[in-house]
């Protein structure tokens, strides 16, 4: 029998540069069915400064409405270093692992999600440093609703409730301190079409900070309101917006930034102009993730 092979077909739809930073693009590969092959994988990895790293998932899905997606992970080294202008080598170690576990379950016109994540981080400092040690708990469990692409939907909606734990235990001359906090979470954002190519937006988001551990940690809420109105076409898109930033408990109470997006496609080219801003809290995980050591 002879073989037919379709035509591939690519997206040659032109995006500009900032909608897709380069630097937060990961590598893009094919979808890989799952059921032709086993739903899971292993990987074991170990390499120079005693490195090593080990991920482990597997998906269920015990009907086409449903799934449940586990991963794991665990990464760490153990090493010696001689640092200039220092008489005491570093005992470097870091040690990196969590868990996390995803629940989907699609009906006809919305999906409903249940994640959960745990984590931990725990590494030595540098000698001349007051901290001998420093150790990040992490958790997390969110649930979601969202509606699914359905053109005939008057109302369009995408929540999530989450409940996350960020604890910091260190090492203070042989004395433990702990420090942690506790976000209570709200994230929303619905639309709906006005006529064709016309759409407006309302996104909420709000999170109320726990603190304990310090004195000098207060309890903040925080709220950010930001509707908008979209024009959608094949040369087309601008978004205009507005952030309102509501803060309760810490910082200035009210801010407010634009959300403005014009983008213009001819040819081979896009002209396109972005005015953005809002509010970025200082909180541990974002501490964290920019700092680890801090």
């Amino acid at each position: 029998p002879s073989a037919n092979h379709p035509s591939v077909k690519y997206d040659q739809q032109l995006h500009p540069a900032c909608s897709v930073p380069a630097s937060v693009m990961p590598p893009y590969v094919a979808p890989q069915p799952l059921s032709n092959g086993w739903p899971g994988y292993l990987h074991l990895g170990l390499g120079n400064l005693s490195q090593w790293d080990a991920q482990a998932a597997y998906r269920f899905a015990p009907s086409e409405r449903d799934a449940l997606s586990l991963n794991f992970y665990a990464r760490g080294d153990k090493t010696n270093f001689k640092l200039s202008g220092e008489d005491t080598p570093w005992n470097s170690g870091h040690l990196n692992g969590g868990f996390n576990a995803l629940y989907t379950h699609r009906s006809e016109h919305s999906e409903f999600s249940a994640r959960s994540d745990l984590g931990m981080s725990k590494f030595d400092l540098l000698p001349s440093s007051d901290l001998d040690k420093q150790q990040f708990t992490t958790g997390n469990l969110t649930f979601g609703l969202r509606s699914t692409t359905d053109a005939q939907q008057l109302l369009h909606y995408d929540a999530r409730t989450s409940f996350t734990y960020h604890g910091r235990k260190e090492l203070v001359l042989s004395s433990e301190k702990d420090l942690s906090e506790m976000t209570l979470g709200l994230d929303g954002h619905v639309w709906t079409q006005l006529k064709e190519s016309q759409w407006i937006d309302l996104g909420i988001t709000l999170n109320q900070y726990l603190y304990n551990g310090d004195d000098a940690l207060k309890n903040q809420t925080t709220l950010t309101l930001c509707p908008s109105f979209r024009y959608e076409t094949e040369s087309w898109k601008i978004r205009l917006g507005l952030k309102s930033d509501l803060a309760f408990g810490f910082g200035k109470q009210w801010q407010a930034a634009p959300d403005v997006v014009a983008e213009y496609t001819t040819g081979s080219h896009v002209l396109y102009a972005h005015v953005d801003g809002g509010r970025l809290d200082n909180n541990f995980q974002r501490l964290s993730e920019l700092a680890p050591y801090a």
